[in-house]
């Protein structure tokens, strides 16, 4: 679903922010900005709805037209019956707002959720005070010393995709210069201390269960 939206998202310079998933199978869509997606997606105020009765095959032409844009979609929580996704690189920067041990368990889950993600299969993700385990033998898996290492490892994962003047979402969807374009998913535990992130990187996402110095979402 998120591929064939990608492209009415990209014409409006926007990405996907979330996604909610119902049990009777409809999706609700969140943009990072306004946006107008043609049928069969239906406004709702600034989100889009997917209803159930949409079958598959009907999303497989517009589908097929891009490459896989999210990688970093995850799963967060849930809203009431519905799943709620997130595009960790939308977000850029989450900090989880817990006691330590919830945190720490937020941390792992994340880790472990990426981790056998078969979207996040290049990604590198580089944990910081979050046991190894977390991240199921992952092919792309480093582990950080410091929060500081953790940040340079990442940003040193995506190489010129830091200084991309377009966004990994659109970047991927195109499949722009025949590249991939991995992201790296940074995971702080809670007893790493502060994570200093001085600036956003593009194909960069950090989830923190520490506290984050720099502009950050919050998870409560």
């Amino acid at each position: 679903a998120v591929r064939a939206a990608a492209l009415g998202l990209i014409a409006h310079r926007q990405r996907v922010l979330a996604v909610l998933a119902g049990p009777d199978g409809s999706l609700e869509l969140v943009p990072t900005g306004p946006v107008d997606l043609a049928a069969p997606w239906r406004r709702r105020g600034e989100r889009w709805l997917l209803p159930a009765e949409v079958a598959l095959d009907d999303l497989a032409p517009e589908a097929r037209r891009v490459a896989t844009p999210a990688p970093a979609l995850v799963q967060l929580g849930v809203d009431g019956d519905r799943d709620v996704y997130v595009d960790l690189e939308a977000l850029g920067a989450l900090e989880i707002d817990a006691p330590a041990a919830e945190g720490a368990a937020i941390a792992r889950a994340v880790a472990a959720t990426l981790a056998t993600s078969v979207l996040a299969e290049v990604a590198t993700l580089v944990g910081v005070a979050v046991p190894d385990a977390a991240f199921c033998d992952h092919r792309h898996h480093v582990s950080a010393d410091t929060p500081t290492d953790g940040v340079a490892a990442a940003v040193d994962a995506v190489g010129s995709t830091a200084f991309a003047e377009s966004s990994t979402f659109e970047l991927r969807a195109r499949a722009t210069g025949g590249e991939a374009w991995e992201p790296a998913v940074l995971v702080v535990g809670p007893d790493a201390g502060d994570v200093p992130l001085p600036r956003r990187t593009p194909g960069v996402a950090v989830v923190s269960a520490a506290p984050i110095v720099g502009p950050s979402s919050v998870l409560a």
